[in-house]
């Protein structure tokens, strides 16, 4: 097999073909092209998690920037006993959770401007009720309530209903018990729907 060096025009075409745990391998030897490849592949999903959690693009640009500074600076403590994704999702809520408390303002934002910044709404559909999400004036008055969630119930709705994470999986990303998880996405769920004009 030929090495691929960081001078070699084809670097980024290899490392993309390589599975992503040799690349996380790479990365966390210090292979800078190696670890842009993880922020390439990952920083879409990363970007929108941190959208729904803040609710404007700015505040998610900026913490998905420090999201990927904690990665880069913690990458080789990441030991793959969890799905790499599943420790980003950590990484990624926590970031969130560290800007709204410094951020220390109410999370208010408008319809009009989270079409502006580019929302893209869940292909998981909220489970209940799923007649609500065929209205697309309902679907935006949705996205603006999950930007008003408090941060526990919402980043566990975002998880599940817009990302679609397993229970477990989101048990884990929010180091808490699987009863929490699904106390919190009821409960989360419930806000939402006492907040959608009826």
């Amino acid at each position: 097999m030929t090495m691929v060096t960081a001078q070699d025009p084809h670097h980024h075409e290899a490392v993309t073909q390589l599975d992503e745990y040799t690349v996380i391998k790479r990365a966390q030897k210090g292979d800078k092209g190696a670890f842009e490849t993880l922020v390439r592949t990952h920083e879409r999903r990363v970007y929108n998690v941190a959208l729904q959690m803040l609710g404007n693009a700015q505040d998610a640009e900026d913490c998905t920037q420090d999201t990927f500074i904690k990665v880069y600076r913690y990458l080789p403590e990441y030991a793959a006993r969890a799905k790499f994704s599943t420790w980003l999702y950590r990484v990624t809520i926590n970031a969130c959770t560290d800007f709204i408390r410094k951020r220390n303002r109410p999370n208010v934002v408008s319809i009009d401007q989270l079409q502006t910044d580019g929302y893209e709404w869940p292909a998981v559909a909220l489970e209940q009720p799923d007649q609500v999400l065929l209205n697309a004036e309902l679907r935006d008055q949705i996205r603006l309530c999950l930007a008003q969630l408090p941060e526990e119930y919402r980043s566990a709705v975002v998880l599940r209903d817009v990302q679609g994470l397993a229970y477990e999986e989101i048990a884990q990303v929010l180091r808490c018990s699987l009863g929490t998880v699904k106390s919190r996405i009821n409960r989360g769920r419930h806000m939402l729907r006492d907040r959608i004009p009826k």
